[in-house]
């Protein structure tokens, strides 16, 4: 059966609107792919774009230009009212600064930057509005490319209407340890995997679809999409498209027709939507 993917840019791939909020969970690269939606949402739609999470996020990279407000949710939502010239605006939002940390990936293992702590999930419902577009980060993975929730995981805001589960296709054959995946043992009873295996495309795809995977927690009627991350790190595009094939076969994912999988790199300025032809001819 024939498959293919056609180009878009991110926000129009998942067909991002003014009032919407998006929840992003897993790993391998979370925030770059929040950052890029919130730059690609500023200059679609004239609205504010609030970024916050209910877990801890670092402060937003100075060449990126936005705007860190700190405080209670209520003090934070007067703010952003009060501001007059904010309709292509891009915030950053959290509680407070609680202190500096190691930034993982990094050629200088010694880099710090600061880290933000965010909300509950009841005070981020006061940021959500039909004039305003809210990501939250509701996940966290200590920068690891592929990450399996416990329990508790991820702390998703049930009023989502989009959650995006990213994945490092970087984890593609690298071996499965505490090195490279984070909630190890999640991850192995999840996949079937043990400890010094490879990681391939089809334990991506048993994450995907397993119900304590990737998308555990989700409200059920999110919106759904797999971001597969780093692209870059791939030969060429029969190879992305074989790895598209077994997460699509394996992970029964897409499943329905809003459901997304959408391959990208942060470096990329259009990302590859996948399309199964049974899903296309629907």
């Amino acid at each position: 059966m024939k498959n293919t993917f056609f180009k878009s840019n991110l926000l129009k791939a998942l067909g991002i609107q003014k009032g919407n909020t998006i929840s992003v969970v897993g790993g391998g690269g979370k925030t770059s792919i929040i950052n890029k939606l919130a730059k690609e949402a500023s200059e679609f739609h004239s609205c504010p774009i609030l970024i916050t999470t209910t877990t801890n996020i670092f402060s937003p990279d100075k060449e990126l230009k936005f705007t860190t407000i700190l405080g209670k949710d209520d003090t934070i939502d007067t703010m952003i009212k009060k501001e007059t010239s904010n309709k292509k605006k891009i915030f950053t939002l959290a509680r407070k600064r609680i202190g500096e940390e190691k930034i993982p990936n990094q050629p200088n293992k010694n880099l710090k930057k600061m880290k933000l702590k965010g909300f509950e999930n009841e005070k981020i419902k006061r940021f959500m509005s039909k004039e305003r577009i809210l990501f939250v980060e509701a996940d966290g993975s200590k920068g690891l490319p592929i990450k399996a929730p416990n329990k508790n995981e991820p702390v998703i805001p049930m009023e989502s209407d989009y959650i995006l589960g990213v994945i490092g296709l970087d984890a593609i054959g690298l071996s499965v340890s505490k090195e490279n995946v984070f909630r190890l043992k999640h991850f192995c009873k999840i996949t079937g995997l043990k400890e010094r295996m490879k990681i391939s495309p089809e334990s991506l795809g048993l994450l995907i679809k397993h119900p304590n995977g990737i998308f555990q927690n989700s409200p059920k009627n999110a919106k759904k999409a797999i971001i597969l991350n780093k692209a870059d790190y791939i030969e060429n595009l029969d190879e992305i498209e074989k790895i598209a094939y077994i997460i699509n076969e394996k992970g029964d994912f897409p499943m329905t027709l809003t459901d997304r999988l959408i391959v990208t790199s942060c470096s990329w300025n259009t990302s590859l939507i996948y399309m199964h032809d049974q899903n296309r001819n629907q």
